[in-house]
């Protein structure tokens, strides 16, 4: 069963341009993750000049040292309700129900009650971009 030898270059053809759509293919998704994850930095960095309250989540009531310190995560207060908002997935964060939130402004400290994944808004470069985020529901200890 052999091939004629016409068969042989129409079909490196068709498989040369195959290969190229798929190479295009996977440089414009690397193009696009990186971008993603550019913008991802952005917004982060731009809600951390919004919201300069900083918080260290700790696993028991203990004084802050530095690690702890630079460990930190900008949230967004809401003081009258005890809420605070996070950039971020929750999922990576290791808040938990009974942990102990510190602010570091001004050392108070608050057990986590619950953990909700939102979206907030954030504008960048005249853009508004809906964020994930997480919203933790606290008790002043």
């Amino acid at each position: 069963m052999a091939k004629s030898e016409k068969d042989i270059p129409s079909k490196l053809k068709d498989l040369g341009i195959s290969v190229f759509k798929k190479a295009k293919e996977g440089l414009n998704s690397a193009k696009t993750s990186v971008e993603n994850t550019i913008l991802e930095e952005n917004l982060r960095h731009r809600f951390n000049l919004e919201n300069p309250y900083r918080f260290v989540l700790l696993a028991e009531s203990k004084k802050t040292n530095v690690i702890d310190e630079l460990s930190a995560r900008h949230a967004k207060r809401y003081d009258e309700d005890d809420i605070f908002v996070f950039f971020g997935k929750s999922e990576r964060s290791g808040f938990e129900k009974g942990k102990i939130l510190r602010d570091i402004s001004n050392s108070a400290e608050y057990i986590v009650k619950e953990v909700t994944s939102v979206t907030i808004p954030i504008e960048y470069n005249g853009q508004t971009y809906d964020s994930e985020a997480f919203a933790v529901s606290c008790e002043a200890k």
